[in-house]
């Protein structure tokens, strides 16, 4: 739990007020949207994640985008077409996701809906940043 929280701290730290993040889903990005809004402010934040958009809500001076789609409620997150589409209508400073793993021929989600998500946002923001551990 540790390193996923200092992985947090770091993403969070690198957000600049005026900018605008995408966050994927996933229990990093959670440790990673209660960093950012402890210590964000003057941000805009886009993300599917119902827990993590609730997390961000907790600070009033970030402007937050849930997106739409069918809902998985176990993970509670949206996802599929509309989830999609919404995507890519908002462009980004930064994306923040997540992986199940990393290898040598890149980075690997056990969910696939949730992969489909992540792979529209890296394809918006100026820069992305993947959040794993080992």
């Amino acid at each position: 739990m540790w390193r996923r929280d200092r992985i947090a701290a770091l993403m969070a730290s690198r957000i600049a007020r005026n900018e605008v993040v995408m966050i994927g889903s996933g229990a990093t990005a959670w440790h990673t949207a209660r960093h950012i809004a402890a210590t964000c402010s003057a941000i805009t934040a886009i993300t599917n994640d119902h827990t993590l958009a609730a997390a961000l809500c907790e600070n009033s001076a970030i402007q937050m985008i849930c997106l739409g789609g069918r809902p998985l409620p176990a993970e509670r997150y949206v996802y599929r077409p509309q989830t999609l589409v919404e995507l890519g209508s908002y462009r980004a400073n930064w994306a923040s996701i997540g992986a199940s793993g990393i290898d040598a021929a890149g980075a690997h989600d056990i969910d696939d809906q949730a992969a489909g998500a992540h792979r529209a946002m890296i394809r918006q923001p100026d820069q992305t940043a993947l959040l794993v551990d080992h």
